[in-house]
């Protein structure tokens, strides 16, 4: 191992952050780009669903990760639920398949006979 050099680091508070910077106006209005009213309105509702997506995609991850450690700690590998099969690959991912060849009456336990 490689010896730490200088002086060992001490416990200290985050710094501050920063403000964000304002935006620098046009020196010239004539120069600005042109804004569309209705443009501006569909980019905004869009980067507000991109943004929901993302932090929708965020819970589904924390979801995935506490189920596939509930599984770990019961040591099961399958799991079968609501027509679906819930597999443990790699022991660092879960993934979800519909369970092939059961029909309605299957899942609602009717039969024909």
């Amino acid at each position: 191992m490689a010896k730490a050099k200088g002086r060992p680091k001490k416990d200290r508070p985050a710094p501050p952050k920063r403000k964000p910077r304002e935006k620098q106006g046009y020196l010239d209005p004539s120069l600005a780009p042109v804004t569309i009213a209705e443009v501006e309105a569909l980019a905004k509702s869009f980067v507000a669903s991109r943004d929901a997506w993302q932090r929708m995609g965020l819970t589904m991850q924390d979801a995935s990760s506490q189920l596939l450690a509930e599984m770990l700690t019961r040591h099961l590998t399958e799991y079968e639920y609501d027509g679906k099969l819930i597999k443990v690959e790699q022991l660092t991912k879960v993934k979800v398949n519909k369970i092939k060849g059961e029909t309605k009456a299957d899942s609602n336990g009717d039969t024909d006979e």
